[in-house]
């Protein structure tokens, strides 16, 4: 039998209430080069029988329980094609036409390592929230701006198969951030990524998400960076952003702690970003305010007052409570008029 054109990769853990629409929408794709592969971090839950439900259409593995990083890097060992797509167990794709469209783009520009799409923010019932669209923000997907924005969703890309092995695949020593990690090291080897501008598959949110565990998200996000910024392979323009890339990721990490309950570690995060860009306090104040706008209405998540936002920022940039109401009054202003910032 001939190798596949595509391997799409499911890497699953206790997910057997997802993983159907996740395999169905593979199976329901109309390019035919294709092999959908399983791997079951060590599930509990029934998912091991809703895969082998699947008969021959799906190639199973189950293992024991190891982390995503080894259970997606033996996903590839399994895997047959040339391209490889990995799409999370709790994802779908929303169209039959996402997996030929990927490839129409690698043959429009051959030197493409990778092709990078948009994604559906859905609920833990499928239920649309918004649609990201990050090359809005990121234009090119080069290395420097990927270490502002870092649009690192894996179920939102298709690999050469090459360019996966030759950075050594996913770390094992990364709980999470590992899709951050890989990204930054394929783009430090010279990787090259185009966009797809589409929306191609849905990213389900859920309370026992990866994305859900903010503290230790933190804590591996900020080890990613600094190995990337402790590489002698970093290029000089993109090392003197460092303080500028180390600062917006505070924010953003600020922005994430407050949203899942973190008052305290979000002021923290704030205090981390103001000091690694030093910029008069109202600046600060303003960038930061900005910041987690942007973040709740890409996510379309809920937006933090402007009372909370303060009462986690003035102590980050040591401002007195007395002062408050002056800088809410400034806040109120910025948000009426706008005043840029950078």
């Amino acid at each position: 039998m001939s190798a596949p054109e595509v391997s799409i990769l499911v890497v699953t853990y206790n997910r057997a209430h997802t993983l159907r629409e996740c395999i169905d929408s593979i199976r329901m794709q109309t390019y035919p080069s294709k092999e959908i592969v399983v791997v079951d971090d060590g599930s509990t839950d029934g998912t091991e029988g809703v895969a082998r439900s699947y008969g021959d259409a799906v190639t199973y593995r189950l293992r024991e329980h190891e982390g995503i990083s080894r259970s997606r890097n033996a996903a590839l060992e399994l895997a047959r094609g040339s391209f490889i797509a990995y799409l999370d167990s709790d994802d779908y794709y929303l169209s039959p036409d996402v997996l030929g469209e990927y490839l129409d783009r690698f043959r429009g520009e051959p030197a493409l390592d990778a092709v990078a799409s948009g994604w559906r923010v859905v609920d833990s019932e499928g239920r649309p929230v918004c649609d990201a669209a990050p090359w809005e923000q990121a234009p090119s997907f080069d290395l420097k701006t990927f270490l502002y924005w870092k649009p690192a969703y894996p179920s939102a890309k298709m690999f050469r198969r090459k360019v996966l092995e030759d950075a050594g695949g996913f770390d094992p020593a990364f709980e999470i951030a590992v899709d951050t990690d890989l990204f930054l090291r394929i783009l430090l080897r010279g990787a090259r990524v185009g966009w797809l501008k589409k929306t191609t598959c849905a990213l389900r949110q859920s309370p026992d998400s990866v994305m859900a565990d903010a503290i230790r998200q933190s804590r591996f996000l900020l080890q990613a960076l600094d190995r990337a910024f402790s590489s002698p392979d970093l290029p000089q323009d993109v090392r003197r952003e460092e303080n500028a890339v180390r600062s917006s990721t505070h924010l953003w990490l600020a922005w994430q702690l407050w949203l899942r309950g973190f008052p305290s570690e979000a002021s923290e995060s704030l205090r981390q970003a103001y000091r690694w860009r030093q910029r008069p306090a109202w600046i600060q104040l303003v960038a930061g305010w900005r910041s987690f706008l942007r973040s709740s209405r890409s996510a379309g998540s809920r937006i933090i007052s402007q009372e909370e936002f303060l009462g986690l920022a003035l102590p980050a940039v040591n401002i007195p409570a007395g002062r408050r109401n002056l800088y809410a009054a400034f806040l109120a202003l910025v948000g009426r008029w706008g005043i840029p910032t950078d």
